[in-house]
Order: C-alpha cells, then structure tokens, then sequence
C-alpha cells in the first residue's frame, strides 16, 4: 500500500524544521528507512503517490547489512561500559565502537558507514545544537569559557528506541578528535542517575579539558541534582536550556 502524498508532505516540514530523523519516526510512527526514503523522494521531486518511480541505481560499492543476530551483539556490547573493553572511560566514542566490534565480534565495520549513519539518524553537533537551542545562540558564558580555560562544548541529547527497548545518551561536540561520545542502556527511560553517570565519563574522557555542556531542561529534581554534581566538579560547567 501506497502512503500518501500528505504524509510526504509532513515527513519533509519536519525536516525543513531540523527536527532529527529518530525524532520524526517517534512522532509518525515509522521506521528510519521510510522516513529517509520519503524525504528523499520528495527533495528529487518524485511524490509517494505518484505514478513515477525513482529508480535505484547503487553507488560505489554496497554496504554489507547486519544480520538481526549481529545486531543483536552489537546493542549487547554497546550496552556495557566500554571500561570493560579496556577503555579509560565507559563512554563510547565511533573509534572505540569501530575497534571493539572488529575484535570482540569480528564486525569489519568502517568509519565512514558509521558516520553516514549517524548523519542520517540526525546525529550531527549543528543538527543537535539547533534542536537544543531552538535557533538561539551559543550562551555567552559557554563563549567566555572557550576563551578562557580551552573549554571544550557538548551537546547532550536523549533517545529512546522502544522497539529495541533501549536508551542512549549522545553527546556531540565540534572537536575532530572526539566528535561524538556515547552510553546505551536496556531501559524504558532515562533516569538522573543515568545522566551524572555519562557526565562523570565525559570528564574521564577528557581528564584535562573544562566542559561545556548544552541539555534540554527536563525536571527542577533532576536540575537541583546535576548542578549539585557540577558543584563538586570543577571542571563541568552545565547549561540546561528550556
């Protein structure tokens, strides 16, 4: 069965709205592929509802897909603190994801697969910046940090995958050596706790580095909670954004 032009219609509003593609498919109730498929279709101008096609023509050389079992090692294994894979933080960042998956389950995964799919999820710093911030500027006090103490910024941002029944925390920063850093959990949702925890690894991650860091506002427990933790981390500087 066709889906219809109206939903086309919505799929690419949101887009043009910066709204991330994991967001899209909550809010739709579709999964990543159709949703990327339609966006695609319309920006070449081809209607879902159409009676023209576009024709799939590969480039380059194809992508080997995961099997649902090798999937279902790799959520495991990304579901454990990378410390136990030798690691000086438990944080997962693309290079330690891309190296353990090769060893531990003999995965041959490459960075640019990894990163075209992190792009296409949405998980990019601009795209996660503007979603953040809404449009509105980096706040002064994060500039002045830069300046002063090298500081160094992170977007923070929560997903949740009920399909899967899991939860991660993404931050992404503008930083080329650790542009993206990661925890997974099998849980239903994101507790305080789960937060301090990925705060703690991002400072282990970068043990000599002031932190930035930009996250939606949630909750004035969790608020009282982080910024108590921020007191006795000197190194941590939170900016929670409504």
């Amino acid at each position: 069965m066709e889906l219809s032009h109206c939903l086309q219609q919505e799929v690419l509003q949101l887009y043009h709205s910066k709204v991330p593609t994991p967001e899209i498919c909550q809010r739709l109730g579709l999964n990543a592929e159709t949703v990327v498929a339609l966006i695609t279709n319309a920006l070449l101008g081809v209607s879902s509802g159409g009676r023209r096609r576009l024709e799939k023509r590969p480039v380059g050389r194809p992508r080997k897909k995961l099997s649902e079992d090798e999937v279902s090692s790799l959520l495991s294994l990304l579901c454990r603190p990378a410390s136990e894979y030798g690691y000086h933080s438990p944080l997962w960042t693309p290079q330690r994801v891309i190296k353990s998956v090769g060893e531990e389950l003999g995965l041959p995964l490459k960075k640019d697969t990894v990163w075209a799919n992190l792009k296409r999820w949405g998980m990019s710093f601009d795209e996660q910046l503007h979603r953040c911030l809404g449009g509105r500027g980096i706040p002064v006090e994060c500039t002045e940090l830069f300046k002063k103490k090298r500081g160094l910024l992170y977007v923070v941002t929560e997903y949740q995958v009920k399909s899967l029944g899991i939860v991660a925390l993404v931050g992404l920063t503008p930083s080329k050596k650790t542009p993206l850093a990661c925890a997974v959990w099998q849980r239903h949702r994101i507790m305080t706790d789960l937060v301090k925890y990925f705060l703690r690894g991002l400072l282990t991650l970068h043990p000599e580095r002031h932190l930035a860091v930009l996250m939606k506002h949630k909750s004035a427990y969790r608020t009282q909670r982080l910024e108590q933790l921020a007191s006795y981390q000197r190194r941590l500087h939170l900016f929670l954004v409504d």
